[in-house]
């Protein structure tokens, strides 16, 4: 969870992942009402919440690129995010980012810390609703409210990539892949960055 001077980042959609009780979702209002601008972990146990402040994003512009099969390549659609640990941690490479792929590795679903936007010359390409991966905020946020198509993102292309999450977005080493536009890139960090809010 990202906050700003604004507020929370995503505030709506990271109450409505958090679900739970009246009492669960007071403790989240209060939390987006006090919290300093900074980076945050958030995490639901019953009716509590685990609050933990990171310094940095894993996100990082110009890291280099792996491709590694998907840990749930074998499952269909997205999957709410687990608590470490999980199987994502054994296909994270600090400082790189890893691409997950189906099992053959055509494919791309995701990162291993971030979903994955593409630009295909004409507009930005969402992995299909079916491809296995973490239930994204910033996927459904950009979904709700950018023109988008779904569609197989290969791996072999020279479509943009650009990675995003609650937290940020980078463009990973490009590689044969084209410029992800820039100006692209700052209207949808600009809708994030709108997206800011506080309670009441």
């Amino acid at each position: 969870m990202r906050v700003t001077a604004r507020g929370v980042v995503l505030r709506e959609l990271h109450a409505a992942r958090l679900g739970g009780s009246p009492a669960l979702q007071r403790r989240f209002d209060e939390l987006c009402a006090s919290a300093e601008p900074g980076l945050y972990v958030v995490r639901a146990v019953g009716d509590e919440l685990l609050v933990e402040r990171r310094n940095q994003s894993r996100l990082a512009d110009g890291q280099p690129v792996r491709c590694v099969p998907s840990p749930i390549a074998h499952e269909t659609g997205p999957r709410q995010k687990p608590a470490p640990p999980s199987r994502y941690d054994e296909v994270r490479l600090a400082g790189v980012t890893t691409l997950l792929t189906d099992a053959h590795g055509k494919e791309v679903y995701e990162s291993c810390v971030a979903s994955v936007v593409t630009f295909d010359g004409r507009g930005l390409v969402l992995t299909p609703e079916s491809s296995p991966r973490v239930a994204s905020l910033a996927e459904a946020f950009i979904a709700q409210n950018f023109p988008v198509r779904r569609a197989p993102i290969p791996v072999q292309s020279d479509w943009a990539l650009l990675l995003v999450n609650a937290l940020k977005t980078a463009e990973p080493e490009r590689g044969l892949r084209a410029a992800f536009p820039p100006e692209l890139r700052a209207e949808l960090e600009r809708a994030f960055e709108e997206s800011a809010s506080r309670p009441g």
